[in-house]
């Protein structure tokens, strides 16, 4: 009985403080969960005296979990976006900029506890179905792919959009491949994503003379429960496409969603987007105790940790990664209302510039020298395409042109 009260203790203890590492990494921009995992797994033997290894799988989960609850709010506050949410920045920004901020982390929030349940849910189906799927689709992912690209830039209306979509895709993925495949350093997706994304946005901003207005703690943005319905089912949908599909991200996941939803108002992407990445996590437990094959690092930790990763391990880390969502949710929305209320009395051209600062400070420390060459590149590239009058969604070939080069 003392064993047992003694490892539930532990377990409840690795939960706590997983949860809590979560909540520092997924706000402070740059620092992704991965490295955390790493970190966790290199020093699993020093450990051991205290925790056992269920436990630190434990911890690993709750932290990647309650990361991808917070890892909105520097995007939306700050724009220094991660893979996750890299084209949400600008509907999070037009919310921002109309005083909303916390609604749209709270729209994140929802998308990703609702979505979270789901995925949970329907996890026994999927220990049935995706061996066959992954035999069937893996062999495609390319074709996939490249596909979506085309059908984004034929969403353009007019032939000269279309037009300038296509120099985007070449731009983005030759600089994403340059930058994935051809460099080596550090942490590349932080100068890459920051600037296209976030630095980019936040240069036009202050070009415009933008002023963020007092941002309202409120609950206005209402999806209809039908709709929400529909934006659950395609995120858990895309969530599980990336967990099984070699080298596809959430951000691809985020792109297929646009084309099975073309109407998607700005609200209701964040709602969706706040999904995927909770699901894609939650997913990728099932699929490693599935097809026995991890697409998602911090999953790839866990099996470092437990080598036989079974159906009974994948059930108990799925819970504890259902408690994290509920934690994560509680700690995003307090964040959320507290990063809301600071930023109402801060000069936004100070705290804009703050931030480019901030980012370009750590992309020196994270990448070096060769990071800022690639976060200078990623922002012009951002503000082209920006000017170009086209959507920014089309950048996120940065990400698509690699992965289809690595499957070839």
């Amino acid at each position: 009985m003392t064993d047992v009260a003694g490892s539930v203790s532990s377990a409840i203890l690795a939960f706590f403080a997983g949860s809590s590492s979560g909540m520092f990494t997924g706000i402070t921009p740059g620092l992704h969960v991965n490295l955390a995992s790493a970190i966790l797994v290199s020093s699993a033997e020093s450990l051991a005296s205290v925790f056992s290894s269920i436990d630190i799988a434990i911890f690993i989960v709750a932290m990647a979990t309650v990361h991808t609850f917070l890892d909105v709010i520097p995007s939306i506050f700050l724009g220094a976006p991660s893979e996750a949410y890299a084209v949400s920045v600008l509907p999070g920004h037009r919310l921002l900029l109309a005083g909303a901020g916390y609604e749209a982390v709270r729209l994140a929030t929802a998308g990703a506890v609702i979505s979270a349940i789901v995925s949970v849910i329907v996890s026994p189906l999927l220990f049935v179905i995706m061996p066959s799927l992954e035999a069937t689709l893996s062999p495609r992912m390319s074709w996939i792919i490249i596909t979506v690209t085309v059908l984004l830039v034929l969403r353009e209306k007019g032939w000269g959009k279309r037009l300038k979509a296509s120099v985007m895709v070449l731009l983005a993925g030759l600089l994403g491949y340059i930058v994935l495949i051809g460099l080596s350093m550090d942490d590349p997706l932080l100068p890459l994503l920051s600037g296209l994304f976030g630095a980019s946005t936040l240069l036009l901003s202050l070009g415009e003379s933008t002023s963020i207005p007092p941002q309202f703690v409120t609950e206005m943005a209402l999806i209809p429960p039908g709709r929400q319905c529909v934006l659950v089912a395609c995120a858990v949908f895309s969530g599980w496409i990336v967990a099984f599909l070699p080298g596809v991200g959430t951000a691809q996941a985020a792109i297929l969603s646009t084309l099975l939803l073309p109407a998607i108002q700005p609200t209701e992407y964040l709602f969706l987007v706040g999904g995927i990445g909770t699901v894609n996590f939650i997913m990728s437990i099932v699929t490693t105790a599935t097809i026995g094959k991890a697409r998602n690092g911090a999953v790839a930790a866990v099996i470092e940790l437990i080598p036989d990763f079974d159906i009974q391990t994948a059930i108990l880390l799925s819970v504890s990664a259902l408690a994290a969502a509920g934690l994560g949710a509680f700690l995003a929305m307090g964040i959320g209302k507290t990063a809301s209320r600071l930023l109402s009395v801060l000069p936004y051209k100070a705290s804009c510039g703050a931030v480019i600062s901030f980012v370009t400070v750590l992309i020196a420390i994270r990448s070096g020298p060769l990071g800022i060459l690639v976060f200078i590149t990623s922002t012009a590239l951002g503000i082209i395409a920006s000017s170009s009058g086209v959507a920014r969604l089309h950048l996120m070939a940065c990400l698509m042109v690699p992965v289809v080069a690595r499957i070839h």
